[in-house]
Order: C-alpha cells, then sequence, then structure tokens
C-alpha cells in the first residue's frame, strides 16, 4: 500500500536528521577526547541511519577508545 510507504519514507527522514544530530555530538566529544562519548553516539547515529561513513567512525574510535583505556590503566 501507498500510504505505508509515505510513513516509511517519513520516518526514514526522521532518522537521518536524528543520525546527523547524535553525529554532530560525537564529533564535539571526540574533540574533547571523550571517545567513549563519541562512540556510544555514533553507534547511535549509525543504528537510524547505518551509512559506511558511521559504520567508518564507529570502527575508528573503538580503536581509540581501546587504547585510551588501556593507557589511563598504566
Amino acid at each position: 500500500s501507498n500510504q505505508s510507504t509515505i510513513i516509511q519514507a517519513q520516518s526514514k527522514k526522521k532518522n537521518t536528521a536524528q543520525a546527523s544530530k547524535y553525529a554532530k555530538r560525537a564529533n564535539s566529544k571526540a574533540k574533547k577526547k571523550d571517545y567513549k562519548g563519541a562512540l556510544s553516539d555514533y553507534k547511535r547515529a549509525y543504528k537510524l541511519n547505518p551509512t559506511p561513513n558511521y559504520k567508518k567512525r564507529v570502527q575508528q574510535l573503538t580503536s581509540i577508545a581501546k587504547k585510551q583505556s588501556r593507557s589511563k590503566k598504566c
């Protein structure tokens, strides 16, 4: 049915907007070296809008966050 297609398109649009808000917040957290916070925001963004770009950021931040938690223990 056409109605459900329209609803899907609208919610996809909403998700994309929501995802970019999370991505923006993640970027400012990453600038402050809050990599764990940035990672969780990027994961949310990726769930809402699974783009290759968000996936790449999640992977990058995962390894940075791991390194950071290791260096804090020393």
